[in-house]
């Protein structure tokens, strides 16, 4: 076992060599550390995969972090003092392939090995952690991640990234990074309008499987073939919202209803309900149901008075009887909101023969 202590960043090293036993094919074994670690690098000369669980003295297998055999690789590690190694192999471990080290450390372990032959020969390397490395001669790197470079110009092997800087609207630096694209042979930049929108090419332009055709019209001409037309459907069918000729959207004949609408002023609504009298009428009823009202309403509010003073009026549609009628009783008035030029049909019926009166207000 080797301690080893350097300054000024006060990292500390600890090594620890093993020899797993020949003619084995599967065992375990505890590490305790002198002090608590952080990183983790497994030279592992063996012929076995070892399965590393940090932070547990009785840990499982199924806990465990695999490293193939023939490899080094540095990671990080959940900071601990104590690392159980779990260890199987194919094949009987012969005194060739038994040894291997364990590194731990309070800082990161650079790598400068990698996977390696039986023999320990040095082959590809693996890099899962943020390292200090110097590369030689003409390797393949793959890296997946890397930190934020800093401000300035920065040098990636034989790229030089410059730093430049300029103004919104200002005239574009030589050395600027542009985003482009291609006319299918040629880069173009992406054209934008002075303001940054980006431009769309003149003509019909293909998005998806959607294709916008450049149409143009005057307001108040013939519609143009091709233009693209705000419809709505009407419960079954595509139909185009109308217009007027002044562009106002028209609304459908009858009764329609917009949400919760709000009529501000007093006079209007003074003047709506007091527009006059549009009907009125006097009819007997019994025991049979008879039509009070009946026809197209051409006002905005119906009354219904019992006239008699002994007997209740019950109204309703044409089944209407004492027993599920609504009661209007003696001498009492009903009245009701309805929708100038809807038809509508109220009957009445009482236990003998009484007199009802109608009133219609515009």
């Amino acid at each position: 076992m080797t301690t080893v202590k350097a300054s000024p960043e006060e990292r500390w090293l600890w090594a620890y060599p093993f020899s797993l036993p020949v003619g084995a094919t599967s065992g375990s074994f505890v590490v305790r550390l002198p002090q608590l670690a952080d990183y983790i690098a497994v030279l592992n000369g063996t012929g076995a995969t070892l399965n590393y669980a940090p932070g547990q003295l009785y840990a499982q297998p199924s806990d465990a972090v695999a490293v193939e055999p023939y490899i080094y690789i540095g990671l990080p590690i959940q900071t601990t003092d104590t690392v159980t190694v779990f260890w199987s192999s194919s094949s009987p471990i012969a005194p060739s392939n038994s040894q291997g080290v364990l590194l731990f450390s309070n800082l990161t372990i650079p790598v400068s090995g990698g996977p390696m032959t039986t023999g320990g020969v040095s082959q590809n390397v693996q890099v899962t952690n943020t390292v200090t490395a110097q590369i030689s001669g003409t390797p393949n790197v793959n890296i997946s991640t890397m930190p934020p470079l800093p401000p300035g110009g920065n040098t990636v092997g034989g790229v030089t990234l410059p730093q430049v800087t300029a103004a919104l609207g200002a005239a574009l630096p030589a050395d600027a990074l542009l985003v482009g694209g291609s006319d299918g042979t040629d880069l173009r930049a992406i054209a934008t309008d002075a303001t940054g929108a980006v431009k769309i090419a003149a003509g019909n332009n293909t998005i998806g499987n959607v294709t916008l055709s450049q149409v143009t019209a005057a307001p108040g001409a013939v519609l143009p073939t091709g233009a693209l037309l705000v419809g709505g459907s009407d419960g079954a069918d595509l139909r185009a919202i109308a217009t007027d000729s002044t562009g106002a959207v028209k609304l459908a004949a009858g009764g329609n209803t917009i949400g919760s609408v709000i009529l501000a002023g007093t006079a209007n609504l003074i003047q709506a309900a007091v527009q006059g009298i549009v009907s009125t009428n006097q009819v007997t009823i019994n025991t049979t149901a008879t039509a009070l009202f009946s026809g197209t309403v051409s006002g905005r509010s119906i009354a219904i008075q019992n006239l008699d003073t002994v007997n209740k009026l019950y109204i309703g549609t044409s089944s209407v009887t004492t027993s599920n009628g609504f009661p209007i009783p003696p001498g009492g008035t009903y009245s009701m909101d309805v929708v100038p030029g809807s038809t509508i049909t109220i009957y009445g019926v009482a236990a003998t023969s009484i007199q009802v009166a109608t009133l219609v207000v515009g």
